[in-house]
């Protein structure tokens, strides 16, 4: 196992910007943000948008949190699918991989469908408007 001083001084600080973009990027956080408040006002009003956003905010943290926790014992460029066949009893390595791979491979293609998606009711919604 390579440890973290060799790993880090192999690839460099990237510095913050480059992970907050790389955030915006594959979340196509900047269309789905209005969209997803959107439901939430209609729905619950501003105090269900507030209190959901918190509650979404809090889980999150947690699970980028437990991401971290994994980097950080294990770095590696791989993904999801490496530590899943890290961590895995060694009788279900291959399988658990296996399937990790391909729920991120379908999670991809869920994301990228949203995204196109929303961005074309926002670009209708803005020719509505004229």
């Amino acid at each position: 196992m390579v440890d973290g001083r060799t790993l880090l001084h192999d690839y460099g600080d990237l510095g913050s910007l480059v992970h907050v973009s790389q955030a915006f990027r594959v979340g196509g956080a900047i269309l789905t943000t209005p969209s997803t408040f959107n439901i939430a006002v209609i729905d619950g009003g501003r105090t269900g948008a507030f209190w959901g956003y918190v509650f979404v905010w809090v889980g999150y943290t947690c699970v980028i949190g437990s991401l971290s926790e994994l980097v950080s014992m294990t770095p590696t460029a791989a993904g999801q699918y490496h530590w899943a066949y890290e961590l895995a009893p060694p009788k279900y390595r291959k399988f658990i991989s296996w399937f990790t791979g391909w729920q991120i491979v379908l999670a991809w293609q869920a994301d990228f469908a949203a995204v196109l998606y929303l961005s074309g009711i926002l670009i209708q919604a803005v020719a509505a408007l004229n």
